[in-house]
């Protein structure tokens, strides 16, 4: 079986496949000035109707873009298409530009639908300066190489899903807001480019990546220079290589990025506010945490549980709850926590907590508690006590107001 993502209602869409292939091209299908990659677009379509079927709409020019050679554009005469029925996927040989440079027609689905508003299963296909509103379901699916630009996606369960064999995909200039996630990528996709996005409150993540993106080969994802404010959590990766750089994270409800598994990079970010933490690494391997700037969250502006080998290196870390928190990490491939500048925290510039990594070159100045502070984790039912056996070099600590190391209560 291929790795296209099935859709729901699988017999329904043979049903249209097999009405479009009985449709003839309408006077309004005339030749165009579409510039496509391969030159000028061998059919141009108009969508005169907002309907949901019939001549004009944009159902009927799917189906004749799906027969087209070539390139095809299709572009709006309408303020609003409102659909009552799923749409054909674009699924054709043609390379296909759908939207326009700068009218935003309103696709809207069906109340209660949660299947696809636009299924984009060629690859070559273009989708620009739409507004996809949805009903619980997702506006846009690609399991082909596609470049979504200047979209808004609003309401959505999922604004923009890429999966199956979506390598070397853009999404860029866009809007993903009020969705329950704004856009999320599954499988092991390479080369896909998310950049100069807005994300906004977004109900569990703005920008959600998982399953095997690491296995990928070629470029990992790379997730640049975005905004992304209110979402729950608004960058989560699990098991996913991925580049996240250069964004600014606002007010994350939970946590700006949290990653779980190995291969993430979080550099040079810029996070503030919020009633979680920045960065939260859960049993990750193999991940760096870099010169990010992370000032105002509630909880951490850094929180590392389990896993092993990740670098955290060159970040500042200021007037959060705790700078740094390490907690139930082992001894076997530790953690480094090197070089970074961590300035007044409410409570402690790094806490570690049944944790021993290797803590070299930081600054922790200014915090409300320790500058640094050791605990044993007593352990569970069923666990040992786990000792804080940490390595510290050339850490420089100033005008905290527990001076020193703390070790289980006790300064040493």
């Amino acid at each position: 079986m291929s790795g296209r993502l099935r859709p729901r209602n699988a017999d329904r869409w043979i049903a249209f496949g097999l009405l479009g292939a009985g449709l003839l091209i309408r006077p309004w299908v005339q030749p165009g000035s579409f510039q496509g990659e391969d030159g000028p677009a061998n059919v141009s379509l108009v969508v005169t109707s907002g309907e949901d079927a019939g001549p004009g709409t944009l159902r009927e020019a799917l189906f004749t873009a799906n027969r087209a050679e070539g390139t095809a554009e299709i572009t709006f005469e309408v303020d609003e298409v409102r659909l009552t029925s799923p749409l054909p996927p674009l699924a054709g040989g043609a390379s296909v530009r759908i939207g326009g440079d700068q009218a935003q027609t309103v696709l809207r689905n069906a109340e209660g639908s949660d299947v696809p508003l636009l299924d984009v299963a060629t690859t070559g296909v273009t989708v620009s300066n739409l507004v996809m509103e949805g009903s619980g379901g997702t506006c846009l699916q690609a399991t082909r190489s596609v470049r979504i630009i200047g979209v808004i996606a609003r309401g959505c369960g999922i604004g923009v899903l890429l999966g199956g064999e979506a390598q070397k995909s853009l999404v860029t200039g866009s809007t993903f807001e009020g969705n329950e996630t704004g856009m999320r990528l599954e499988g092991a996709l390479a080369d896909v480019e998310i950049r100069e996005n807005r994300f906004l409150a977004n109900g569990s993540a703005g920008l959600s990546i998982s399953g095997g993106a690491l296995e990928a080969a070629g470029t990992p994802v790379r997730v640049i220079q975005n905004h992304f404010e209110d979402d729950r959590v608004s960058v989560l990766l699990v098991n996913a290589s991925v580049l996240v750089t250069g964004n600014d994270f606002i007010g994350a409800r939970e946590a700006a990025v949290y990653t779980a598994g190995p291969g993430a990079v979080v550099s040079e970010n810029r996070m503030k506010g919020g009633q979680g933490v920045g960065v939260m690494v859960y049993e990750a391997r193999r991940t760096r945490i870099a010169e990010n700037e992370i000032t105002g969250y509630a909880t951490a502006g850094i929180s590392i549980e389990g896993g092993s080998g990740t670098t955290v290196r060159s970040n500042r870390s200021h007037r959060n709850g705790y700078g740094i928190l390490v907690r139930f990490t082992g001894d076997q491939s530790p953690h480094a926590i090197e070089s970074n500048t961590v300035l007044g925290n409410q409570v402690d510039g790094i806490m570690m907590l049944g944790a021993s990594p290797l803590v070299r070159g930081n600054t922790f100045s200014g915090n409300g508690g320790a500058g640094v502070r050791l605990v044993a984790w007593a352990g569970g039912r069923d666990e040992a006590r786990r000792a804080s056996r940490p390595l510290l070099e050339d850490n420089a600590l100033d005008n905290n107001t527990l001076e020193g190391v703390v070790r289980d209560g006790m300064r040493e």
